[in-house]
């Protein structure tokens, strides 16, 4: 499907490809650090309260969970 405003394809839905794009790229950001905080309640309630009550750039929030967690977050290496 082409995308007349934008010069480029579509989803199915009609957004750009480059939207689309980086919807999956934030998903996996989270995704990852999510990994990071699924063990018990009290840290899936501070991974919830990190992502959803403090407002962050995809930067600002890699060093958010890199803090919370005690551990280094690097999840634009690819294994």
């Amino acid at each position: 499907m082409q995308c007349h405003s934008h010069g480029g394809v579509e989803d199915r839905l009609g957004a750009p490809r480059h939207v689309v794009e980086g919807l999956a790229h934030g998903r996996r950001i989270v995704k990852l650090a999510y990994a990071r905080f699924e063990h018990t309640d009290a840290d899936r309630q501070r991974f919830f309260d990190l992502l959803y009550r403090t407002p962050h750039t995809t930067s600002t929030f890699v060093q958010a969970v890199a803090e919370a967690s005690g551990a280094p977050f690097d999840p634009f290496t690819y294994h």
